[in-house]
Formats: C-alpha cells, structure tokens, sequence
C-alpha cells in the first residue's frame, strides 16, 4: 500500500488538522499479519531522515485513516511506524455532520445563570446549537472542585 507521511503541529483535540501537516512524504507500506485497524503496525519502505514526522494517512479497509506515528528503525534498518488512529481525523466528516448542543464563550460565567467557557471544545470549525432554554440547578457546594453534569437524549 502506499501511505503519506506528514509533520503535524496541530493539537490532538482538533477535529481538521489539514492545514497543520507539512511536508508530505509518499512511501510504501505493508503490514504483516493480523492488525487492528485503531493500532496497525506498518513496515516502510523507507531509508531518509523521518525526524520530526509523526503523523500518517493511509487507505486501509477501504476506508481513509489517518494515524499518529512513532517511528523506529529495527534490524537491517526496517523502519516500523507505530500507529495509533486519529480519531477526530479519520472520522471528521461524519462528525461534522452531527448537532452538537453545547454554550460556550471566552470567559468563565459571570453567575449561576450564565454559560462560561467549556475547555473541551477547541475547535472553531465545529458549528454548536445553542439551546434556547437552558437551566442551571443549584446541587449544593463540592470542597473538592466544579462538577460537570451532561445529559444528552
């Protein structure tokens, strides 16, 4: 199969990385034995310099993946790429299409009736639905920090 090869600066928890991967290299790639489509290892075809590439997109089963890499030279230097899927990449299109009902601002909430910033979601591409109710219910004080309570249905 042949794979390309990318340096990607992007954070893991943005769902489109494709203006963050730099530098494409195109190689040849088998993997042997049983594998996991989450987790291949990939054996490259490969004998330049892969320092600083860390990331991969590959056609397996039928479908487009994209990967973080670790890259490690063996004996006879094969180089093997271990993988580990990118979830948000390799499934981006799909998730895209989802509503997603979430608030979220710049800044923590001014009191118990407003939304403040939700760390989880980085990523300015992902349209949000916001509610047109949303309740805010007082459970009592925690010594021990902020709890978050998300129901979805």
């Amino acid at each position: 199969m042949t794979i390309t090869i990318y340096k990607c600066s992007s954070e893991n928890n943005r769902l489109d990385k494709s203006t963050f991967l730099t530098d494409p290299l195109t190689v040849n790639a088998t993997i042997k034995g049983d594998y996991s489509a989450d987790a291949p290892e990939l054996y490259l075809q490969y004998a330049g310099e892969l320092s600083g590439y860390n990331y991969i997109s590959a056609l397996i089963d039928g479908a487009q993946q994209y990967y973080w890499a670790r890259f490690v030279a063996g004996i006879g230097q094969t180089v093997r790429a271990i993988c580990r899927r990118d979830p948000f990449m390799s499934f981006s299109a799909g998730i895209k299409l989802l509503p997603i009902i979430a608030s979220r601002s710049a800044q923590r909430a001014a009191d118990s009736q407003s939304a403040g910033w939700n760390a989880y979601l980085s990523d300015p591409q992902q349209p949000l639905l916001v509610p047109t109710k949303e309740d805010v219910y007082m459970l009592g004080e925690f010594s021990w920090g902020s709890m978050i309570l998300l129901t979805v249905g």
